[in-house]
């Protein structure tokens, strides 16, 4: 049996779900047998489809893909013919029987693809679906079709989904993709389209906190939209008077492109915000503001209804964990009683899909580290029978997931002990030093060396997953009450709410999940001691760092404001020149040429050319505890792009860097006349002059300095006529072979000063 990479190895786990997919594979037989011989009646198909439905998840949840795949295209098949959608065809029982059995023999193949001989039977069972059939054929009757004393069994009963109107049909791999300008591989869902809406379901919308009409919310500008109340009409019908080609008579099935559709997703939600920059500028009463009202409405409905065909309910991801208990449990000879809330929350598949794998590692951490024996639990007067529970409920545009037990709580002083004894932990054992150590790749604290327990990567993994959607991590421990652990991540990845804030001359993003609290710095009361200082917010006393200064950039203004926030480490405090605004940004991820430092977690597109760094806090907490104050080399930026002279800038910047930036050549030459720099970044397309000229005016006045040549349009012609101009190396913008464009100009300047004097 080959056992997932990165899965636990323990034989007696992976016996126990051995024995249950057996039994369930030899039921999904007799389920096929029973429709090949004319046999099968309504119960007997409830039956399959909760077994292939069980499966599926216990596959997901074990870490066997290719067996969670056949699963769920076994529940699919099942739930269309206990639905009397399809017959039940000697042939499509006889595809359906040879995919049962080969579940088993999968489990010797690859987890992710399986064996080739699964591989066959999934393509023999699409074969025989191709083929549709009317139902109703000799020997089945669907449930709507038949009356009995068997009471009729309905997929509601039992779907992962919450609601009896089943909105999405989707193959079970769902590859998730970076962000929404991150194009990943070409996987493809099923998306059933209906000509009413489900009303057990929150339209997107809905979930995403908006108003029905598209109106942007707490923005600091005016977005024009209609005055009057919304009608339900689709968008561009003349008020109804004309209709969608596409409309569909019936329900209906279309093959779905993931990477097109976030694609979609991410350029409507760039649409939106640049509408919304556009009519900052317009005068009130302007007679473009209707125009840009419907296009920013247009905008809104386009974005929202994409992002209703690309969410799924936490459900699918959560319920298969109660079985993960079950094998657990079952494991460790501990009694354990797991809840679970907030299930039928639709979020977008990306967010739900990077938080099923740490979710389950919290799981585990919950059995083997937090729940005590039961000899224990009795010994301390709790009960026998151990709590886990997991509840998601939303907030705005957030959804808030906890994971809390009722074990014995962190053991803050083997994780002291470890950290000492691995060399991590020099200092003061404080608790954002003790936080920062049990947030860290390979941090175990268990007493025993099992294969159930791994390397001690479930917390890191759960924190890097939440830095990348941009949401905020807490953690409550109380010695013999148990963890409880908060994930706050947006609904849907593309767009973020932030807090635009100004520091060291830059403008920056700090996601509005990690803050709790903003303060006018006239009425916090701050006290210092020994060269740190802190907030004193109620009864706490908060870490406050300067973000100029712990990013080691030098303060342009005093601090205005503070912002309270909430992180893994604990929560502390930061100071910033000014709130600039709240509002909904549009969250890009940065490509491999701008690694930078690890607080560095993507773009915020602001519209109209504008962009913002957007901030973890937490790394940014522990950078400034490990900040060198290195002296600081300069760079000169040149670019004709505002959004790309921010971003160049405040990566830099951030990287340890002296930044100026001027959009072409007159000003880069005036700068390196009047200033001095230690290296140039020149743009290749610019309209006053191009990079090439641009480097060549350059080395007439500063022939020693380094010049590096970005470009995201000039061809190899253009690359060699840059390297005869002087450039010293031409690097492409969406380039993901290169490291980090500030180690790169380091390692540029280095050369330059081991290179012989003339």
């Amino acid at each position: 049996m080959r056992w997932p990479l990165g899965w636990t190895t323990d034989p007696e786990l992976a016996e126990l779900f051995r024995v249950e997919l057996t039994e369930r594979s030899e039921r999904l037989v007799d389920g096929a047998r029973a429709m090949i011989e004319g046999r099968l009646d309504a119960e007997t198909s409830g039956v399959m489809l909760r077994e292939g439905h069980t499966i599926k998840g216990t596959g997901r949840v074990m870490g066997f893909v290719a067996i969670s795949v056949a699963g769920e295209r076994l529940e699919s098949t099942w739930r269309t013919v206990q639905a009397g959608e399809r017959a039940g065809t000697e042939v499509l029982g006889q595809a359906l029987e040879t995919v049962s059995l080969q579940l088993i023999p999968a489990l010797e193949g690859d987890p992710e693809t399986g064996s080739t001989a699964l591989t066959d039977a999934l393509a023999a069972l699409e074969s025989a679906l191709s083929s549709r059939e009317p139902s109703g054929i000799v020997g089945y009757e669907s449930p709507a079709q038949q009356s009995s004393s068997v009471a009729p069994t309905t997929f509601e009963d039992y779907s992962i989904d919450s609601g009896p109107a089943y909105r999405q049909e989707t193959t079970p791999m769902f590859d998730v993709a970076d962000s929404a300008d991150t194009k990943p591989e070409p996987a493809e869902y099923r998306v059933a389209m209906e000509r009413e809406p489900d009303p057990s379901r929150p339209l997107a919308h809905t979930m995403m906190g908006s108003s029905g009409t598209g109106r942007a919310r707490d923005l600091d500008h005016h977005v024009p939209t209609s005055t009057k109340a919304p009608i339900e009409v689709e968008a561009h019908s003349l008020g109804g008077l004309v209709g969608a080609l596409e409309k569909w008579e019936a329900t209906d099935s279309v093959t779905v492109n993931a990477g097109q559709l976030y694609s979609l997703i991410g350029a409507a939600a760039s649409l939106r915000i640049d509408v919304e920059a556009l009519s900052s500028d317009l005068e009130v009463g302007s007679p473009h503001e209707g125009a840009l009202g419907i296009v920013h409405d247009a905008a809104v409905a386009l974005r929202e209804e994409a992002l209703e065909l690309a969410s799924a309910p936490l459900s699918r991801i959560l319920r298969p964990l109660s079985q993960l208990v079950g094998y657990l449990s079952r494991k460790t000879e501990k009694e354990i009683t797991l809840t679970i809330e907030g299930g039928e929350i639709h979020v977008d598949r990306q967010v739900s899909e990077l938080l099923a794998e740490p979710l389950r590692h919290l799981i585990v951490n919950a059995v083997e580290h937090g729940i005590e024996s039961a000899y224990e639990r009795t010994a301390a007067g709790k009960s026998h029978i151990a709590q886990i529970r997991i509840a998601a409920h939303m907030a705005d545009d957030v959804v808030v997931i906890e994971i809390s037990d009722d074990g014995r709580g962190i053991d803050w002083q083997a994780v002291e002990q470890m950290g000492r004894d691995g060399g991590h932990l020099a200092g003061d054992a404080t608790e954002p030093a003790l936080r920062s150590l049990l947030f860290s790749q390979g941090t175990s604290t268990s007493d025993s060396d099992t294969d159930l327990v791994g390397e001690g990567s479930g917390l890191a993994q759960l924190r890097a997953v939440v830095e990348r959607l941009y949401g905020a991590l807490e953690l409550e421990s109380a010695d013999g009450a148990g963890t409880k652990i908060r994930l706050t991540v947006p609904m849907s990845r593309v767009l973020q709410r932030a807090h635009l804030v100004r520091s060291a001359g830059r403008q920056w993003g700090v996601p509005a999940s990690e803050v709790t609290e903003i303060l006018d710095m006239s009425d916090a009361v701050v006290e210092t001691d020994n060269g740190r200082s802190e907030l004193v917010h109620g009864s706490h006393r908060l870490p406050l760092l300067s973000l100029a200064e712990a990013m080691g950039l030098p303060k342009s203004a005093e601090p205005t404001a503070i912002l309270v926030l909430v992180g893994p480490l604990g929560p502390f405090a930061i100071s910033v020149a000014e709130v600039v605004a709240t509002r909904e940004v549009a969250a890009r991820s940065l490509k491999p040429m701008l690694d930078g430092p690890d607080y560095l977690t993507g773009a915020a597109m602001l519209g109209g050319g504008a962009v913002a760094l957007i901030l973890d806090t937490s790394s940014l907490l522990e950078h400034a505890d490990n900040n060198d104050n290195a002296p600081m080399n300069s760079v000169l930026v040149v670019d004709d792009s505002l959004g790309v002279r921010e971003v160049l800038g405040g990566v830099l910047a951030a990287d340890g860097w002296l930044v100026d930036a001027v959009s072409g050549m007159t000003e880069a030459l005036e700068q390196l006349e009047g200033g001095s720099y230690d290296a140039v970044v020149v743009d290749y397309d610019m309209p006053e002059a191009d990079g090439v000229e641009t480097a060549q005016a350059i080395r007439t006045i500063r022939p020693e300095i380094p010049i590096v040549l970005l470009s995201g349009v000039a061809r190899a012609e253009d690359h060699e006529r840059a390297l005869a101009a002087g450039v010293d190396l031409c690097l492409q913008k969406g380039s993901g072979e290169r490291e980090g464009l500030g180690t790169t100009l380091r390692n540029l300047i280095k050369s330059r000063l081991m290179e012989p004097t003339q």
